[in-house]
């Protein structure tokens, strides 16, 4: 092969590389925790899609922290046989419990 296509091929594979380097640091959850529901949203960025979502009682009586923990095992059941590692670079919350 000529040296030049060579080299262009190679680059190009980089980019590749590249691009997958950078779709797995898009990943962002975004959650909600409610007065009776604690739902959360696994989007990847790059692809701009939707990749998951969960949701679990919301435990006001101990902590809203036991309802999310649990939505966050369901989202990465969703994803088997292999969810991303890390799951997600940021996460966001908000709520939208009365009072």
């Amino acid at each position: 092969m000529h040296l030049t296509l060579i080299k262009a091929l190679i680059k190009e594979e980089n980019k590749d590389d590249e691009r997958e380097r950078l779709s797995a640091r898009m990943r962002i959850l975004l959650g909600d925790i409610g007065s009776t529901y604690s739902k959360l949203t696994l989007v990847d960025l790059e692809k701009q899609q939707v990749l998951a979502q969960s949701s679990a009682c919301t435990t006001i009586e101990s902590s809203v922290m036991v309802g999310v923990q649990l939505s966050l095992s369901q989202l990465r059941a969703r994803l088997l046989p292999q969810p991303p590692e890390p799951l997600y670079q940021q996460a966001l919350f908000c709520s939208s419990a009365a009072g």
